[in-house]
């Protein structure tokens, strides 16, 4: 099986590009005048478990912010918060095993993360509680913030850095899909030199038009013109065999029930979706390439089987979690998100 292909995300830092890869360990900076740089950390440890990457704009370069992948199956092997930040003249700060990981934004004094995850909107008590944040420096230092209110997002339009806080529990709206929930946020001013001990102070309304004017100008965008890949790729980590076994056993069990997925009151049972039958589910190649393929007849191939196929591990042989994806399935054949009939080959037609 082929690597996993490379996508790339830009940093804007006035003249300077940093371009990020969002999957492998890679950044490529490209200033005027100047020859590229490549900057990388391909030995960064995020624990066992495949991580999602988060790169976010700084006036002082960019972040990158991997997180677990989330999972539901207690025999997944842990993975580790980690983030990286990469300069404008392609200096690398790194920091790992992250206590917080509570993303809420950069500014020019760090990464800012939140110790305590979003309340459920209708916990009034935890909304009106106090924050602790932590603020990772591209001077390598942490440093903690306590806040008077629970923290929503840190931004930084290059001119000005402040916190948005939560001035409240959010306000239910009623909408013909159900409920969603508005948040009214205050601002407050950070120092442009260092990161306050406290805050909370001195918060003033901020509204969403504003936030969103500021959400322009420090988004990170694709990649028009994607670079070469450079070839650099994330070390490959030691996994046992038991771990490696139950990440299989994991994603095998997320499809055993593909004929008789729903019961009724009745006791009936009904695939997973309509017209899926004589189901099977078969483990190939060896790791870090094993993979899952999940085959059965439908409805929209009536000649041969559709199958889906699904990575146990990716490339560096970290546990990617399958999570939800016997819903994604049912999903794609439910709106007839499927590729032609005419791309079937041998019999196969790979959704």
């Amino acid at each position: 099986m082929h690597p996993q292909p490379v996508t790339w995300r830009e940093v804007a830092i006035g003249e300077t590009a940093i371009i990020v890869s969002h999957c492998e360990p890679v950044a490529i900076v490209r200033r005027l005048r100047h020859a590229d740089l490549l900057v990388s950390w391909p030995d960064l440890d995020v624990g066992l478990r495949s991580p999602t990457a988060t790169v976010l704009r700084a006036p002082t370069g960019a972040w990158v912010l991997y997180r677990p992948m989330e999972s539901e199956d207690p025999a997944t092997p842990p993975g580790e918060p980690a983030a990286i930040h990469v300069a404008w003249d392609g200096t690398l700060t790194r920091f790992v095993a992250l206590q917080a990981s509570h993303l809420l934004g950069a500014t020019r004094h760090g990464l800012w993360l939140s110790t305590l995850p979003s309340p459920h909107p209708r916990d009034l008590s935890a909304w009106s509680s106090t924050d602790e944040l932590v603020v990772l420096g591209p001077d390598s230092v942490q440093r903690r913030v306590s806040s008077d209110r629970r923290a929503a997002f840190a931004v930084d339009d290059g001119e000005r850095p402040m916190l948005l806080l939560y001035a409240a529990a959010p306000e239910p709206v009623r909408t013909w899909g159900g409920t969603s929930f508005a948040h009214e946020l205050l601002q407050v001013a950070l120092p442009a030199d260092d990161v306050p001990r406290t805050t909370g102070d001195g918060a003033q309304p901020f509204s969403e038009d504003e936030l969103r004017d500021v959400i322009d100008v420090i988004g990170v965008r694709d990649v028009d013109n994607e670079p070469n890949d450079p070839g650099l790729r994330w070390n490959r980590v030691e996994i046992t065999e038991a771990d490696c076994e139950s990440a299989v056993a994991a994603v095998r069990s997320e499809f055993a029930h593909l004929a008789n997925y729903w019961r009724g009151e009745d006791g009936r049972t009904s695939p997973l979706s309509h017209g899926l039958s004589d189901p099977s589910v078969d483990v190939e190649g060896t790791w870090p390439f094993t993979r899952v393929e999940v085959s059965f007849r439908h409805p929209h191939y009536v000649q041969g089987r559709l199958r889906r196929t699904i990575r146990v591990f990716d490339d560096a042989g970290r546990v990617s979690p399958a999570l939800y994806a016997s819903i994604h399935l049912m999903e794609d054949l439910s709106t007839g998100r499927l590729p032609s009939p005419e791309l079937a080959h041998d019999g196969v037609l790979d959704i």
